[in-house]
């Protein structure tokens, strides 16, 4: 928003090691969550199109992530009320969806099943933006970083 921009390095090398235990990048994501609700509290004009040249990409990434727990909530919730073949297969859907969600979640070990796996981490997020929601509302949100655990001996997963 001061007019600064950012540069790709193409030599530019990063790398990510992400926690062993799901709570722990669970934690993570609250943190960096709850963070996210901080600034837009602190930097609302952020939000406003005219003075962020970034703004789209600033809703996109930052805010509708935000705004995701809530729509699904919201879905679940519909679709379990109403009644019609719409909203029966939606409800079924769903509950196939958060039901292979959380057998990735529950998974001691990284599966190798892609769709049990990414529903596992989307459920995971999910959550956690939902429970950020709370951390920062209760005024806990500068108090909810703690240290992740990392397997020392696996190599960082390169991005």
């Amino acid at each position: 928003m001061l007019g600064y921009r950012v540069v790709h390095e193409e030599k530019a090398l990063a790398f990510d090691r992400f926690p062993e235990r799901t709570k722990d990048e669970f934690r993570r994501k609250v943190r960096t969550l709850s963070g996210n609700f901080q600034l837009l509290t602190r930097l609302p004009g952020a939000l406003l199109p005219w003075r962020n040249p970034i703004w789209f990409e600033f809703v996109s990434h930052k805010v509708m992530r935000l705004l995701v727990p809530w729509a699904l909530l919201g879905a679940l919730l519909v679709s379990s009320l109403l009644s019609g073949p719409f909203y029966r297969a939606a409800l079924v859907g769903q509950i196939v969806f958060y039901s292979l969600g959380l057998i990735g979640v529950l998974q001691r070990t990284h599966t190798q099943m892609r769709l049990i796996a990414a529903t596992g981490s989307f459920l995971v997020l999910n959550v956690a933006a939902g429970f950020a929601f709370w951390v920062w509302i209760t005024g806990k949100a500068s108090r909810s970083w703690k240290k992740a655990q990392y397997d020392r001996g696996k190599d960082a997963h390169k991005l």
